[in-house]
C-alpha cells in the first residue's frame, strides 16, 4: 500500500465511523481508550527508532520499565506512539544509597 492509498483509506474510515455511530472499531481498544494496533509502531534497533525521530520532527518522549517510547499527540488527543525496548536506547543503572557508610565502615575492627 503506498502513503497516497493509505490517506485515502484512512478519509474513508473516518467517513464511514462519522456516518454509522455504531459501527465496530476494526481493532481492540486499550485501557486508556486508545486504539493499539493502529497507533502503535515498534522500532526493532536503535537506529530504526533514530530514523524515525527524524521523520517525526516534534515529538515526546516517554519510558517505562520495558519501552522507550517517541510519542506524537494529534489535536484530538490520539497518540501516535513509536517505541523500542528501552534497553536498546538506554543504559541501566544501579545504585545504592547507605546511610551515613563511612561511620559504619569506621568502626569495623
Amino acid at each position: 500500500m503506498t502513503r497516497d492509498n493509505l490517506i485515502q483509506s484512512l478519509r474513508e474510515l473516518a467517513n464511514l465511523l462519522e456516518r454509522k455511530p455504531l459501527f465496530p472499531l476494526p481493532w481492540t481498544n486499550s485501557i486508556n481508550n486508545q486504539p493499539i494496533g493502529f497507533t502503535r509502531r515498534r522500532a526493532w534497533n536503535l537506529e530504526d527508532l533514530k530514523e524515525i525521530a527524524r521523520g517525526l520532527g516534534t515529538f515526546k518522549k516517554r519510558y517505562n520499565d520495558d519501552y522507550f517510547e517517541l510519542v506524537v499527540e494529534l489535536p484530538s488527543g490520539l497518540e501516535l506512539v513509536y517505541y523500542t525496548d528501552r534497553a536498546k536506547v538506554c543504559k541501566k543503572v544501579v545504585t545504592y544509597g547507605c546511610e551515613d557508610a563511612e561511620s559504619i565502615l569506621l568502626n569495623i575492627s
